[in-house]
C-alpha cells in the first residue's frame, strides 16, 4: 500500500483491461487488487479486490476483474464521487473512530458475539469486524 500511496500512478499494468496502463495491480502475499489513479480528483481509487491469485485458474482474481469490467461494474459510479465531497481525512478518522469505538464497546459487553458495522455509504469493502 505504501507504494501506491507514493506513486499512484505507476505499477503494474493488469492485462485484460482496457485502456492498457489505466488500471494496475496491487499485491500483498496471494491477495490482489486492481487500482486505478485519477489525477483530476487527486484520488486513487481500489476498484477491487480479491483474497486469490491463481494463475490459469478460473477463480484467478484476474478473472474477477476482468468479469467486473466485461459488465461495466469496475468504474466508480457517480455517487462514489458524491462521496468524494463528502469525505475529508478529519471527518473520516472521526467516523471510523467513532464506530470503532462502538463494536469496541459491543464486543467488550458480549465476548464471543460478532459485530460488524458498514462506515456511512461506502461500499461494504469498509466495514469493521470484532470479536
Amino acid at each position: 500500500m505504501n507504494k501506491r500511496e507514493g506513486a499512484p500512478d505507476e505499477g503494474e499494468p493488469i492485462r485484460g483491461l482496457e485502456p492498457h496502463g489505466a488500471y494496475l495491480s496491487l499485491h500483498h502475499n496471494r491477495w490482489r487488487g486492481v487500482t486505478r489513479w485519477d489525477a483530476g480528483n487527486d484520488v486513487c481509487w481500489l476498484l477491487a479486490f480479491s483474497p486469490t491469485h491463481a494463475s490459469g485458474e478460473l477463480r484467478d482474481a484476474y478473472n474477477y476483474f476482468e468479469s467486473l469490467h466485461r459488465r461495466d461494474e469496475l468504474l466508480p459510479t457517480a455517487d462514489d464521487y458524491e462521496l468524494l465531497e463528502d469525505i475529508t481525512p478529519a471527518n473520516f478518522v472521526d467516523g471510523i473512530a467513532a464506530v470503532g469505538a462502538g463494536l469496541y464497546r459491543d464486543a467488550r459487553s458480549n465476548p464471543g458475539t460478532v459485530f460488524s458495522e458498514t462506515y456511512g455509504a461506502a461500499p461494504p469493502m469498509s466495514w469493521w469486524t470484532c470479536w
